[in-house]
């Protein structure tokens, strides 16, 4: 009797002890030289187009100033107001060229702020303007339109400039 109570007590003790978690088996500490060769190949290309914008802001002479993420802008008018916040509704218009200084694209739209209707360079510097206000852009393509380009208009890996009103 007394050596059942002892094994008894000793299953309890034993069934009662949590196991480690295991990880899973696709789960591993490597690192994906894949991936990391594409950063590297990304980084390599967008340090490439950033000294080839600043050459160009440079060789034109343009007094603009360099954004954290890349872009060179001129606010061009400064009207009192209150720049708009994330999720408000603005109204602009922007002129698109190329670095040729060909007009390829022109309009006038209604987009909400933080919502991506409007690519990434156009819509940080829309954050610094109050209503009135206008900006020249020199936008990398990284910025602009990307790997994909704007249609027959602005072609892939393409740096352009921009003119934006805030209405």
């Amino acid at each position: 009797m007394k050596h059942t109570v002892l094994y008894i007590l000793l299953l309890t003790i034993v069934s009662c002890t949590h196991q480690a978690p295991q990880l899973p088996a696709n789960k591993s500490h490597s690192v994906d030289s894949v991936a990391l060769a594409v950063q590297q190949a990304n980084a390599l290309l967008i340090a490439g187009e950033d000294s080839v914008v600043a050459a160009y802001v440079r060789t034109k002479g343009l007094n603009m100033t360099q954004s954290a993420s890349g872009l060179w802008y001129k606010i061009n008018s400064k009207n009192s107001g209150e720049k708009p916040r994330e999720l408000e509704t603005c109204k602009v218009w922007y002129s698109v060229s190329l670095l040729t200084d060909s007009v390829v694209l022109e309009q006038t739209e209604t987009i909400v702020i933080g919502k991506k209707q409007i690519i990434n360079g156009i819509e940080e510097v829309l954050m610094l303007l109050n209503k009135g206000d206008e900006a020249h852009m020199v936008i990398p393509w990284y910025l602009a339109y990307g790997m994909k380009g704007c249609g027959d208009e602005v072609p892939a890996y393409t740096s352009i400039k921009v003119h934006l009103k805030r209405l």
